[in-house]
């Protein structure tokens, strides 16, 4: 039998798991920030920023900007938000991830994860916790456009990873 180099699975199959978490992130990311642009082109419409050909370009010119920045942050908040929700769920699961019926665990704790993270995000500002007659759900809509896409794609890599595990 020919030797094939491989890593070392580490305590608890962990190395699957965290193997997955950072492509998901930037998947998720990539979908986040298409949901907040769409929000933010709609919040435009009707304005007045389209004035001169000048500052069209320096609208493209923020606009590129401010998507670069935003995407190097958001795959690193969704990474860390992965660990800390998206990680203890897969680990719970294990191989039963596979299953159509594991989405049973997953949906709740991505609907979990977004009301505490949009909660988290607006930090004093937000009573959303306490009186839910007042909640406001642009903030968890933006984090939901986070959040589905993330659990969604955490798990389609967990998979993946778990598979080419199995093939060492």
């Amino acid at each position: 039998m020919p030797y094939r180099p491989g890593y070392g699975a580490g305590a608890f199959g962990s190395v699957p798991l965290l193997a997955a978490i950072v492509p998901a992130s930037m998947i998720a990311a990539i979908c986040g920030v298409s949901v907040l642009g769409v929000l933010a082109l709609a919040s435009m419409v009707g304005t007045d920023w389209a004035a001169t050909p000048m500052a069209v370009l320096n609208g493209l010119f923020f606009l590129s900007l401010m998507l670069v920045v935003s995407l190097v942050a958001a795959t690193f908040i969704t990474a860390f938000y992965l660990t800390i929700f998206g990680l203890p769920v897969a680990w719970m699961l294990g191989k039963r991830i596979r299953h159509r019926g594991a989405w049973l665990l997953i949906v709740p704790a991505i609907l979990g994860s977004a009301a505490l993270a949009s909660h988290w995000l607006l930090g004093d500002y937000s009573n959303q916790m306490d009186d839910w007659r007042t909640f406001d759900p642009i903030p968890f809509v933006i984090v939901l456009g986070f959040a589905l896409p993330a659990g969604f794609f955490y798990r389609q890599n967990v998979i993946s990873m778990l598979d080419e595990a199995e093939l060492d």
